[in-house]
């Protein structure tokens, strides 16, 4: 739409310009012979320029059109130069007696012909050469678009890696020496079965717990059991219930069946240590309440902790454990799960929201199994 009103304006001032030279130089101006005239180099100018636009030498069918096309444009222009001059021309304006001479109309045409031909020709190699300018631009500025977003996707990649590193060395250097430790533990273990059962049972514990974290339990994606990540919470509250004389208020329910469903290592323990380090397990009004519930018609994983907070001074924390949980799940997961802190003022709540997956990568089977796991 705007170039059409950039060539109806381009018209009206040359018509304008035409018309006022020659209503400086001639007598007898009239102007619907001037109209005439302005319309007839018009169409020479469009004929011309569909030639030029449609011109083709690529086979000799083509180039037999384009010589046709060429003729044609002649042709009418020769016929309505022969029904102007010798019919229309009298009446228009009669004041004004034109050369009839036929050899003379002829040279006369073919001069203005191509006179509007060039122009045309002109028109059509300056507007190649600005839409070739402009395909140009266009290339670069993808070119360079491209080049910024392969430079953004590399720096991302690589403060990805950077993260990944720093978040696995501080998950090393949280782990004591597991080997020695879980080695440690055992001749423990052997040594206490004479002096104290509670003594044994607790040291078995803790060397199942060393050994879960040690053993690589792993599957090629990274995935470990939900049965036996639920095994090593039931470990982990044992534990702490020896450490406090089973004082501790604690319900841990499962709902639904875990059977062959996978999830990340060590996320779910990370949970529960921050509320055995932050809370006030000791009240049986406001247990510790620790929910695992399997929805496999929506196919998801919701992970549920509260806990009341602990009055008095707070241990101190570096946020480690939850940062690095975040991380874990932002690359396995990506997008697809919900991780969700609330803390008010007498209780703390985390609540973790994953898909259901299975070592295939499939949804895990039917089941709504109900089980408290544990109640003290």
């Amino acid at each position: 739409m705007k170039n059409i009103n950039k060539h109806i304006l381009f018209w009206i001032c040359y018509a304008v310009y035409f018309c006022s030279l020659d209503w400086l130089n001639f007598e007898n101006f009239n102007l619907l012979d001037e109209l005439a005239y302005i319309l007839i180099h018009i169409w020479i100018f469009y004929s011309a320029y569909w030639f030029l636009k449609n011109f083709s030498y690529s086979t000799g069918l083509a180039t037999l059109r384009s010589v046709s096309r060429l003729l044609l444009s002649l042709g009418v222009f020769a016929l309505l130069g022969y029904l102007y001059y010798y019919h229309f021309h009298p009446y228009v304006n009669p004041k004004q007696v034109r050369n009839l001479d036929y050899r003379f109309r002829i040279i006369d045409g073919l001069i203005w012909y191509n006179q509007f031909f060039f122009y045309a020709l002109g028109y059509y190699y300056a507007q190649r050469f600005i839409r070739r300018e402009r395909d140009l631009r266009l290339a670069e500025e993808e070119k360079k678009k491209l080049l910024e977003e392969k430079l953004a996707l590399e720096q991302a990649n690589h403060k990805m890696e950077k993260e990944k590193i720093l978040t696995e060395f501080a998950y090393l250097r949280a782990q004591i020496n597991p080997h020695f430790l879980h080695n440690t533990l055992n001749f423990f273990y052997a040594k206490s079965l004479h002096c104290s059962q509670e003594l044994s049972e607790g040291i078995l514990t803790l060397s199942n717990v060393m050994r879960y974290s040690l053993q690589n339990e792993e599957d090629g994606n990274g995935l470990v059991l939900l049965s036996k990540e639920t095994e090593h919470l039931q470990n982990l509250i044992r534990i702490n219930q020896l450490r406090y004389n089973n004082k501790l208020q604690i319900v841990f329910t499962v709902n639904g069946d875990a059977t062959d469903v996978r999830i990340i290592p060590l996320v779910l323990i990370t949970l529960v240590e921050n509320s055995f380090k932050h809370g006030e397990l000791s009240d049986s009004r406001h247990p510790l309440a620790i929910r695992l519930n399997i929805d496999q018609e929506k196919k998801l994983i919701a992970f549920h902790v509260h806990n009341k907070k602990k009055k008095g001074p707070k241990e101190l924390s570096n946020g480690i454990g939850l940062d690095n949980t975040r991380r874990r799940l932002e690359w396995v997961y990506k997008d697809n799960y919900r991780f969700h802190i609330r803390d008010e003022e007498d209780f703390y709540t985390t609540e973790l929201i994953l898909p259901v997956l299975t070592a295939s990568g499939d949804t895990a089977g039917s089941g709504n199994d109900q089980k408290i796991i544990y109640y003290a």
